[in-house]
């Protein structure tokens, strides 16, 4: 009786969640949720956030040859730590706020799983939307794959990439996590959503390619919403 008490709790929390995340492809509020612009940006970073990130992905390297240093999630390359930016998903600026459209609560905000380690010059194309992050639910390894729309960027080379990388190398690379270790898939994913729409609207990629994503994107609950495996988990973060 207990187990299916538990069972229907979940399965609304799942209902929910993913009504509220339909809602959110409305152009409207597309519109009020869509963080990732130009003035959005958030530079300043959180010691304690970014030695959480480092902690909880183990991006530390215990390599001598790389003298401790930090592993940047995208390129895999390891750099100084000063290199490599403690990038929040959702920024930090909003201080939480919006993420109730996700299922999530303030506190989120400076959960580990609302971060990516990255490269400065990589994170600063994630925040004006050129380049996002895949999430696929049909592969076994739920990889997170990245993807440059912005066309200029492709042979631009990364700044501090060593040896140099262009982006279009980095074009279809899987980010570097521990298994079971993920950033949260569902914001990326409405990222990859609003990047999609906005490369259509400046005609870097067709209109019909954006729809084949957004298509693709509401295909099950676990394209549209990553996460929804792991509610318990992401309950007790």
């Amino acid at each position: 009786m207990i187990y299916n008490f538990i069972c229907v709790e979940v399965t609304s929390a799942i209902v929910a969640l993913r009504n509220e995340f339909i809602s959110l492809k409305s152009e409207h509020n597309i519109l009020n949720y869509d963080i990732w612009t130009e003035s959005g940006r958030s530079r300043i970073e959180q010691q304690n956030f970014k030695k959480r990130l480092i902690s909880y992905y183990r991006r530390k390297s215990a390599l001598y040859v790389f003298n401790n240093k930090i592993g940047c999630m995208v390129t895999n390359q390891y750099h100084n730590k000063n290199k490599i930016i403690a990038s929040h998903l959702w920024k930090n600026s909003l201080h939480g706020r919006g993420l109730h459209k996700f299922g999530l609560t303030l506190n989120d905000a400076t959960s580990y799983r609302n971060g990516i380690l990255m490269l400065k010059h990589i994170e600063e194309q994630f925040d004006v939307k050129y380049l996002c992050f895949i999430c696929n639910p049909f592969e076994a390894e739920r990889k997170i794959t990245i993807k440059i729309l912005n066309p200029v960027l492709l042979d631009v080379t990364i700044n501090e990439s060593d040896p140099p990388l262009t982006f279009r190398d980095i074009n279809g690379f899987v980010l570097q996590h521990p298994a079971e270790v993920f950033p949260f898939r569902r914001i990326l994913s409405f990222h990859a959503l609003c990047s999609h729409k906005f490369a259509s609207s400046k005609g870097w990629i067709t209109e019909n390619e954006a729809n084949v994503f957004e298509n693709y994107h509401a295909l099950s609950e676990t394209a549209s919403i990553p996460d929804i495996s792991t509610i318990n988990v992401e309950i007790e973060d």
